[in-house]
């Protein structure tokens, strides 16, 4: 919906054309089932019906109700002072915070899940190395943890890696491996960070690749035996993260903006957008008023579906005009901070 429709909407919305009327506490995250339009080339006018939406009451109240603490955050690994026998490094650690809440080292975002956040494969320069974690929430509170380290002027011996380091259950994964430490006598491999080799062998496995069934993070360790007795050992964090989860997040970002919209809080309902969106729409939002806003804010409509990633989303949000049923796309995606954010109405 760019600002030509917002104009649209808000002159509908001054003569009474789009009705009203009451919806749950929460914001709903993906019509019920109960709602049968089935959107083939644009929705269908002739069934459409009146979709619940939210009254100025009900925004003030999820607004009132919506607390956004103030983050904390740790390091776990690497330890301050440790020595990286290589390029790079996975980074671990806690946090605390609301559910939007983002974690970043300089323009590396974290993965977040139940409260920890992994950056992997992070590039460590050679020698001393500062590492930075910021958390962030959507209203701009943040918390910082550092670790020191040094990093190794070569890679490791043995390296490994994968062709995607986050996905949603369930998700396949690929591995590959880099080895410069002679001739192998055996592989073993746990995929799931559990400690027990899920697999052994003269030889990599093939496919050397996994499935992941369930949300979580899991460290996988490649051991390799060399002729002669050394061992080596690579390990590559993956995270597997959980799609209800994000969706409540991401709607809960719509949420925010529309509930602060309701109460003419305009600065603090731009905290929702990012930084290209805020300044094209910020005008614009600045110019309705309080009655104005209000009504659109009501008048947004209601989240049908969506496409989600791990960093970008585009959620389906439909809304009646003049009795007919029509659907838009919201972006929402993750800034370099972290933080889930409105990019496109």
């Amino acid at each position: 919906m760019k600002i030509q429709r917002c104009a649209r909407i808000l002159s509908l919305l001054l003569v009474g054309s789009l009705a009203s009327s009451i919806v749950s506490a929460d914001e709903t995250c993906g019509l019920p089932s109960t709602f049968d339009v089935i959107f083939i080339d644009g929705f269908d006018g002739a069934a459409a019906t009146a979709l619940a939406k939210p009254t100025v009451a009900q925004l003030e109240q999820r607004r009132r109700a919506r607390v956004l603490t103030a983050p904390t955050i740790a390091i776990t690994y690497p330890a301050s002072g440790a020595t990286i026998a290589d390029t790079r490094t996975d980074i671990v650690g806690t946090y605390t915070g609301p559910d939007d809440t983002g974690i970043a080292i300089g323009s590396a975002v974290a993965y977040v899940h139940n409260g920890q956040f992994v950056i992997p494969a992070f590039p460590l320069a050679s020698g001393s190395n500062t590492l930075t974690a910021v958390a962030t929430t959507l209203d701009g509170q943040t918390a910082s943890a550092s670790v020191g380290v040094s990093g190794a002027p070569t890679p490791a011996a043995l390296t490994l890696s994968a062709n995607a380091l986050a996905g949603f259950s369930p998700f396949t994964i690929t591995f590959r491996s880099s080895f410069h430490g002679g001739s192998i006598q055996s592989v073993a491999v746990d995929y799931d960070g559990n400690g027990t080799d899920d697999y052994t062998g003269s030889t990599l496995p093939s496919p050397f690749s996994h499935t992941y069934n369930s949300p979580g993070i899991y460290p996988v360790r490649l051991t390799f035996h060399a002729v002669g007795g050394s061992v080596y050992t690579a390990t590559q964090r993956v995270v597997i993260q959980d799609l209800e989860a994000v969706k409540t997040t991401v709607c809960g970002v719509f949420g925010y903006f529309r509930e602060n919209l309701a109460a003419n809080q305009i600065t603090t309902a731009t905290q929702a957008l990012g930084a290209a969106a805020k300044e094209r729409y910020t005008p614009f939002l600045n110019g309705l008023g309080a009655t104005n806003a209000a009504q659109v804010a009501t008048q947004l409509g209601t989240i049908a579906n969506g496409i989600f990633g791990v960093d970008t989303t585009s959620l389906i949000v439909v809304a009646t005009e003049n009795s007919e049923l029509l659907g838009f796309t919201v972006g929402i995606n993750r800034g370099d901070d972290g933080v889930w954010r409105i990019t496109d109405l």
